[in-house]
């Protein structure tokens, strides 16, 4: 594809690859990166004077086609920053840091230091701002007094959690508020048969669902750091077949900063691991202080400046 050819939705489409939209496939993914390179040289121009239009989704996949950018960057003289969100460089991020001036790390890696790679979390979404517990258990229908687990897989949900939490807690136990995605709501909204287990395929409103929580049961991926923002003590069962085992070495930070406990899929006995917690609530209040002292609720400010000052 030519830029000099391209029409309005193109240049879009152009745009937001290179900002990190998910391809289809890996090697689709490499294919496009390695053609993207004389066209990302002529990106800045072919949009300019356009109202350009970006998706806030991102895959694995977009890092294949963000690296060109960098690489037509470091040819223009023109600075680029990258950002890392796991415990460990990705391969795409390790190709082209030697070309960017700043990476922004959610994580310290061992060897990256400053000013270079700077580490400044994860931003988080306004939706999952903190609010008052009180009115987020009425938002939800919980008990005000008695503790609630919240249980979450992700915005697509994780089926051995939905699965462990229902087998867990679906006919007796501590209140629930249960996250379970799109996929896999129908099949489990047939087996909930407790008004205290609130089963939802999703909410908007992830901040008020983390301040009804005592204690919350997640994978370790990128929302761990909103669990972080909100304070919320966690159990972490990192999905066992992501790439480099990367939620694994998230969620080993937070349980060195003693905010969270790990628990790997094979050794989950969810009812059995849940209960300890929340017999002790001294635990969870602690837990919760040192997931609040790991938080970076500032992330997003802090890149946006640090991009101002690259770009005067």
């Amino acid at each position: 594809m030519l830029l000099d050819n391209t029409t309005h939705n193109q240049k879009r489409w152009l745009a937001g690859a290179a900002l990190g939209l998910p391809l289809a496939a890996a090697l689709a993914g490499i294919a496009y990166s390695k053609l993207f390179v004389p066209h990302a040289l002529h990106l800045p121009q072919a949009l300019e004077g356009e109202r350009c239009e970006f998706s806030g989704r991102a895959g694995r996949l977009s890092y294949y086609v963000a690296g060109p950018m960098v690489l037509a960057a470091g040819g223009m003289r023109v600075p680029a920053a990258l950002s890392e969100a796991d415990a460990h460089l990705g391969l795409a991020n390790r190709l082209a840091s030697p070309f960017a001036k700043v990476v922004f790390l959610a994580y310290p890696v061992e060897g990256l230091q400053p000013p270079k790679y700077q580490v400044v979390g994860r931003p988080i979404p306004a939706r999952s701002q903190p609010c008052d517990p009180v009115d987020a258990r009425r938002r939800f229908e919980l008990p005000e007094k008695s503790p609630v687990v919240l249980v979450f897989g992700g915005s697509q949900g994780a089926q051995r959690l939905n699965e462990a939490a229902l087998e867990a807690f679906g006919t007796s136990g501590p209140a629930v508020l249960h996250l379970a995605g799109q996929r896999d709501y129908p099949a489990l909204a047939e087996r909930v048969d407790r008004r205290e287990y609130r089963l939802l395929p999703f909410t908007d409103d992830f901040g008020a669902a983390l301040a009804a929580a005592d204690l919350v049961v997640a994978r370790a991926g990128g929302s761990v750091w909103e669990i972080a923002a909100a304070g919320r003590p966690a159990l972490l069962v990192p999905y066992p077949h992501a790439t480099a085992n990367h939620q694994t070495e998230n969620a080993r930070y937070f349980q060195r900063g003693g905010g969270a406990v790990v628990v790997p899929e094979p050794e989950l006995d969810l009812r059995r691991q849940v209960e300890e917690l929340l017999a002790d609530p001294q635990r969870l209040q602690k837990m919760g202080e040192a997931m609040k002292s790991l938080a970076h609720p500032h992330a997003a400010d802090e890149i946006a400046k640090e991009l101002l000052r690259l770009a005067s």
